[in-house]
């Protein structure tokens, strides 16, 4: 588990670096700042975000405004946040009202193939106000190639989930009993299912 943990964070460094480099950025805050939207400040946003593009590699790269209500990529407005009436959106209503720093979401595209994770950042003003949302998406497919040669090596199975998806997949309750670094383990009739909490992701190891 030790192993495969650290395979997980060394992949995760990058998109966490990037986004806590975006979300210390007086440069966004003061667009996010503003309440009036406007082209000069669509223009600002997206230019801002290609650079973070451009000079990462990163797939996908955002900012969402709190007080315009926007959702900006690199590519211009992507459209309006509405999470009373678009369940899309229902993310960025959680996010900010649980008061997060940062939040994980790993999935596989529709096809089932391809890994990625998303690391969505708060962007705060200087005085603690709620400015937003900015973050990033990268292809995992390093990560995946890496986790399917350690199946191969160590002849077990490796998911990488959230709490919720955990408690479905799995029969034992863990929520609340596994702290960062350590272990729980539960035997099974023929295998045993060995769980880590990976505190700088908010995700578990199964």
């Amino acid at each position: 588990a030790y192993v495969v943990n650290e395979a997980v964070n060394s992949m995760l460094a990058k998109p966490m670096s990037v986004t806590e480099t975006m979300s210390y950025s007086n440069h966004l805050k003061l667009d996010l700042l503003a309440t009036e939207n406007d082209a000069r400040i669509e223009e600002d946003i997206v230019s801002y975000l290609n650079s973070i593009k451009e000079g990462t590699g990163c797939d996908q790269v955002f900012a969402v405004s709190d007080k315009r209500g926007i959702y900006y990529t690199y590519q211009g407005i992507n459209k309006h946040i509405d999470p009373k009436n678009d369940s899309h959106d229902v993310w960025y209503k959680n996010f900010k009202y649980a008061d997060k720093v940062c939040d994980f979401d790993v999935d596989v595209d529709e096809m089932g193939k391809l890994l990625s994770v998303s690391v969505n950042t708060a962007v705060r003003s200087n005085d603690g106000e709620f400015l937003g949302v900015c973050g990033v998406s990268v292809n995992m497919h390093d990560l995946q190639e890496r986790l399917k040669d350690l199946e191969e090596e160590y002849n077990i199975d490796i998911k990488i989930t959230d709490e919720n998806d955990l408690l479905q997949a799995e029969t034992v309750d863990i929520s609340g009993n596994i702290q960062d670094g350590s272990f729980h383990y539960e035997r099974k009739e023929h295998s045993a299912v060995v769980i880590r909490y990976m505190e700088n992701c908010g995700m578990y190891l199964v």
